[in-house]
């Protein structure tokens, strides 16, 4: 059986996390981690 490797979700390096930092403003985190591909209608402040 061939399976084929596809990346899901966006890429998250140590880099980035180690910027991360408690109470950091979401524009702040959004910039450091990139937009999100899918974004909760139902929760849109998580």
């Amino acid at each position: 059986m061939h399976l084929v490797d596809i990346q899901q979700g966006n890429v998250v390096t140590q880099e980035m996390l180690d910027r991360l930092a408690l109470n950091m403003p979401a524009k702040k985190v959004q910039f450091i981690m990139g937009t999100p591909l899918m974004i909760d209608v139902f929760h849109q402040h998580r």
